[in-house]
């Protein structure tokens, strides 16, 4: 099928499922869904409900299988010591990784978190590891549970994990506040029923199970045959046809990313010309490129960089490639740093005239703004060379403050 004929079809079908949805949904409003949150949002607001201490009572009675755990004034923390969350009293410790919107997970970060746990905690049988996914198809790298992570922990395998327990949004999260939390809110925590509803119809949304979502399913259901033409009669002949459209789209979809990223955006050359400029000036090819999707697909892309050297201190270079910003030529980059170094690089750093941009879980460099003014594909050969030059010139001069730091070690 040409591009045309699918382009046609495409916007037919969106054309018809615009009109069903305002019938539907003339009255739809959900905070969650317009304010548009993201990973951190998700815990944020996990947290907040867990304050309640009837709430994280229910919860760990709920997730944690330790009948000997004593819950007397569960406390709670968000974004402590890097972690995404933590419930905890003196004699237990739960930590709570978010991986919602499937971000990597780090290296050593489960291992990271349990050293940090155990400075405080005196007994490790009652520290106790929640890793929450969206809907329980991410699996924990070896690379963040590290096999001395896994001993203190017991964890043998996926089925006999000990203490390191797995649960997810859609079949976890979600029926433990429609069936229990919901149900047993104080009558006078309006604010927090208020809430809870919102959330609970904004996770229905996001995994289709609003029960207005599955009335335009179901109408868009017969609008599907009608657009594509399918006049097949057998459930078998329907299926062969149907998947060779879902292929043909996919095809399409590709091919429109493929486009915006590099005839629209340039993120491919930008890589390319960055990989050149930087292994350069680095003749031991020590550099460590890659460019990503975001978790979140709104937020475009992100090339980060490193020297290999770097890599067991988690300290790179991080350009955010925001497809706005980008195509408008705008650009900026962040010196991240999450390990132990960071208050020694930080005051080196600091000492060589480079100011900060903290936050209360990560320290931060940010490089001033780069314009070119157009995006990276439009630019002419030598305004690309040249924004590279200028772009990276002050990341040269921190990675000797790095690499200086670090052997000082």
């Amino acid at each position: 099928m040409q591009y045309e004929q699918l382009n046609a079809l495409v916007e037919d079908y969106f054309k018809r499922k615009t009109e069903v949805e305002k019938e539907v949904l003339c009255f739809e409003f959900n905070l969650f869904d317009g304010l548009r949150i993201n990973e951190d949002h998700h815990t944020h607001v996990l947290m907040q409900l867990l304050k309640y201490e009837y709430v994280a009572a229910a919860f760990l009675n709920e997730f944690i299988a330790d009948g000997n755990l004593n819950i007397q004034k569960p406390q709670v923390a968000f974004r402590e010591q890097y972690m995404d969350g933590k419930i905890f009293e003196q004699d237990y410790c739960v930590i709570i990784e978010n991986k919602i919107n499937n971000a990597d997970d780090q290296y050593r970060q489960i291992e990271r978190y349990i050293e940090t746990a155990l400075k405080t905690l005196k007994d490790k049988q009652k520290l106790f590891v929640i890793y929450l996914t969206q809907d329980g198809n991410k699996e924990i790298s070896s690379e963040s549970l590290t096999d001395k992570a896994k001993e203190i922990l017991d964890y043998k395998t996926a089925d006999d994990s000990g203490r390191f327990i797995t649960i997810n949004y859609r079949d976890d999260i979600l029926p433990w506040l429609k069936d229990y939390v919901l149900p047993n809110c104080k009558f006078k925590d309006d604010i927090l029923i208020s809430g809870i509803k919102q959330y609970i119809d904004h996770l229905n949304g996001r995994f289709g199970l609003r029960e207005r979502q599955k009335k335009i399913g179901e109408i868009m259901s017969t609008k599907i045959e009608e657009v594509f033409g399918i006049s097949a009669e057998t459930a078998v002949d329907k299926l062969e046809v149907l998947k060779s459209k879902r292929d043909e789209l996919e095809k399409f979809k590709n091919d429109i990313n493929g486009y915006i990223r590099n005839e629209v955006l340039g993120i491919d050359e930008f890589k390319k010309l960055s990989e050149e400029y930087l292994n350069r000036n680095n003749k031991d090819g020590d550099i460590n490129f890659v460019v990503k999707e975001w978790s979140d697909p709104r937020w475009g892309h992100f090339l980060q960089f490193n020297k290999k050297s770097w890599t067991r201190h988690l300290v790179y270079f991080l350009w955010s490639l925001n497809d706005e910003a980008i195509a408008s030529g705008n650009w900026s980059w962040d010196l991240q740093m999450k390990s132990g170094e960071r208050e020694r690089l930080k005051k080196k750093i600091e000492q060589n005239g480079f100011s900060q941009s903290p936050s209360k879980y990560l320290y931060h460099i940010r490089s001033k703004e780069y314009k070119l003014n157009k995006s990276f594909a439009q630019a002419s050969d030598a305004e690309k060379r040249s924004f590279i030059e200028s772009a990276y010139q002050e990341v040269e001069a921190l990675s000797k403050i790095i690499d200086e730091s670090l052997k000082q070690k």
